[in-house]
């Protein structure tokens, strides 16, 4: 059975080890069944959307960083205000303003990513993203075309494609006016970067010129979509989550 989400469920306060816990459960719940992986990857249940793109990337940005803390908790908010989640402490006073996104901006990446999720879902497999391969929709079935990339992205160009996503997230978002005490949590997906050398190169492009970037932020944190890989950058002179 396909588990059904609430919107009360979404936004239940937790700490970071709950938080944790919980979505990692939605996750294998979804997992266990055709059925399930099919809706996790077309987003095709409500709230499903919501737990991928806001959710997730909370959840393993509270992994990282205050797995151990039980004195704060994390309150998403679901909604079009300017911020997706909270940070509270134990009286429940605001301490900081979480706004969630992904790097994918732009209408053809994000198009192309849509389209690889169907085609996972189609066939089972994918090429991986930046791999090089264009997906396309048959016409006539409205299925998608099975591809396989032609000629693989060097590990350099998939590295530098995924920084360039990155600053474009961070600038479509710096363009719109938020909370001074809001922290922005660009999720990415970043398999090949987990080898020292890219994860070096990605802390130093932070550093270099994606901080400045999101310097009308609190805190810039930089989220891979698996448990496991981030940086965090809290803004000099403004307050971050603590």
């Amino acid at each position: 059975m396909v588990p059904n989400l609430t919107k009360s469920e979404l936004e239940q306060s937790r700490c970071a080890r709950e938080l944790c816990e919980w979505a990692d459960s939605i996750l294998s719940k979804f997992g266990e069944t055709a059925e399930g992986k099919g809706a996790m990857r077309l987003q095709s249940k409500p709230y499903l959307k919501q737990f991928c793109e806001e959710i997730w990337p909370l959840a393993n940005y509270a992994r990282l960083f205050f797995w151990e803390r039980s004195d704060v908790r994390f309150q998403p908010v679901i909604g079009n205000q300017s911020y997706d989640a909270l940070l509270v402490d134990e009286s429940g006073s605001t301490l900081c303003r979480f706004e969630i996104t992904q790097a994918l901006y732009g209408e053809e990446v994000g198009h192309q990513d849509r389209l690889r999720r169907e085609h996972l879902d189609q066939y089972g497999h994918a090429p991986a993203p930046l791999s090089g391969a264009h997906l396309e929709r048959d016409p006539d079935s409205r299925g998608i075309k099975e591809s396989w990339p032609h000629e693989l992205t060097s590990h350099t160009d998939a590295v530098n494609a995924t920084i360039r996503q990155i600053g474009d997230a961070i600038e479509a978002k710096a363009t719109k006016h938020y909370s001074p005490d809001t922290a922005l949590i660009v999720e990415f997906e970043g398999g090949y970067l987990w080898a020292v050398e890219a994860g070096a190169e990605l802390d130093a492009a932070a550093k270099l010129t994606l901080c400045a970037l999101a310097s009308g932020f609190s805190e810039l944190a930089l989220i891979d979509n698996r448990p496991g890989f981030g940086f965090r950058y809290p803004t000099p002179g403004k307050y971050a989550a603590s």
